[in-house]
């Protein structure tokens, strides 16, 4: 700090306010190394104790990572930025009196609060799948899969792996299950989709592509069908048909967490939080409602969101500190990468969709500029593990590539695909 700051904080010190931060994936992170310790007392809560690269965490299933490429210690990160982390769960907020309870019955008031609690999977609607399902929403459960799945192709003849939902994260964990084990002679794949193809909120033609890509494999699409139950070894879809089952994975989609409606944030318990543009409440103007939690002109559920909306909510906190206008929220071009494994690799910009394995590389760099920026080389410690990251990606993804002549030429072959087709 400068000498001629520390003579303004002297003299002219402003109200330093407490914000609570409720999630710290990726925008609750950001907004919290965003928000200056100089400034405003900081507390983030999150019941878990590792930051996750969720858009990433299907590479787990084939061996592609390790789970220390994909995660950080929440708690070194927010000490590291002048904060304080409890690791903790909210259990009720009451913005009448701007007060927090834990799970762990520790009480915050706080003078402004992110709330950044992203969505709960939807397995708990499908009967049998909390049971019987393994949910893939984060690197534990991912590392789960990949090793349940390792151990039944060595063990069994004949393999059968049920993927329950076809958006990017089923798309993506089949892509790496081919990956692995599209040699495999016993291996059959069934993935089940509710609309009428996958990837449904995307243009159509990556469903063409996908089902041409996959002729030659063991893979079955089931769309237009819901599960009706998962048995221990069976799948019951709503057309009646059963389904044999060694493996149910479940990606479902996300639903509203019910702290929101218990909190009087939206009028109903399945709804995510409708906010002004600003990001603020439309309730209260002192909470900031943001990432997969707000309900936001309908935009997707995208990490570069997220942290869009975490950079917004702590800039606009600082706004208010200073009597200054708030900032609207404006959403990027939604450009959005689904990786299928080793087989190609798709960008889709709006209703242009390229294709291509070569751009696989594209979002290993993004992967690798986000991990950057929430723990900048800047010591040791943080060097090393980016190294490590790299070393790990040039092994994975590169050597294989340029020592493969057929690889070589495929890498040159980037389409663009006409949904009109």
């Amino acid at each position: 700090m400068s000498l001629t700051h520390h003579i303004y904080r002297k003299f002219f010190h402003r109200p330093r306010y407490h914000v609570v931060i409720i999630g710290a994936n990726f925008a609750g992170l950001k907004a919290a190394l965003k928000l200056d310790p100089d400034d405003f007392t900081v507390t983030v809560i999150d019941p878990g104790g590792y930051f996750e690269f969720l858009p990433n965490i299907h590479e787990l299933i084939s061996n592609m990572k390790e789970p220390e490429h994909l995660r950080f210690s929440r708690e070194n990160l927010i000490r590291k930025a002048g904060h304080r982390f409890y690791r903790d769960t909210v259990v009720s907020i009451d913005p009448m009196t701007d007060k927090i309870v834990t799970k762990n019955g520790n009480i915050f008031i706080y003078d402004y609060c992110i709330i950044a609690i992203g969505g709960q999977n939807r397995m708990s609607k499908i009967k049998g799948a909390e049971r019987y399902c393994l949910p893939f929403t984060s690197v534990a459960q991912s590392v789960a899969i990949g090793n349940r799945l390792s151990s039944l192709i060595k063990s069994k003849p004949m393999t059968h792996i049920v993927i329950i939902g076809g958006g990017p994260e089923g798309i993506e964990i089949l892509g790496e299950i081919l990956r692995a084990y599209k040699s495999s002679p016993g291996l059959r794949i069934h993935l089940i989709e509710q609309e009428d193809y996958i990837l449904p909120h995307y243009p159509r033609v990556i469903d063409r592509e996908i089902r041409s890509i996959v002729g030659d494999y063991p893979v079955f699409f089931h769309t237009h069908s819901t599960v009706k139950r998962v048995k221990k070894n069976s799948i019951q879809l709503s057309t009646g048909e059963t389904l044999k089952s060694d493996l149910c994975i479940c990606t479902g989609g996300l639903m509203a967490p019910s702290l929101l409606y218990e909190s009087g944030f939206t009028d109903s318990p399945n709804s995510f939080a409708c906010v002004k543009d600003t990001l603020q409440s439309q309730q209260n103007e002192n909470v900031f409602i943001v990432g997969d939690a707000a309900d936001f002109k309908g935009i997707g559920k995208q990490a570069y969101h997220a942290i869009e909306m975490g950079i917004l909510s702590s800039n606009n906190i600082e706004k208010v500190r200073s009597g200054k206008k708030l900032n609207h929220y404006e959403p990027s071009m939604e450009v959005k990468m689904i990786a299928f494994g080793d087989l190609d690799t798709f960008l889709i910009s709006g209703n242009t969709v390229f294709a291509g394995t070569i751009l696989y590389s594209l979002k290993e760099s993004i992967y690798h500029y986000n991990m950057a920026c929430y723990d900048p080389p800047s010591r040791i410690q943080p060097t090393l593990d980016m190294f490590n990251r790299i070393e790990n990606g040039l092994k994975t993804y590169v050597l294989p590539t340029i020592t493969s002549l057929q690889s070589i030429k495929k890498l040159a072959n980037i389409r663009v695909l006409d949904d009109r087709l």
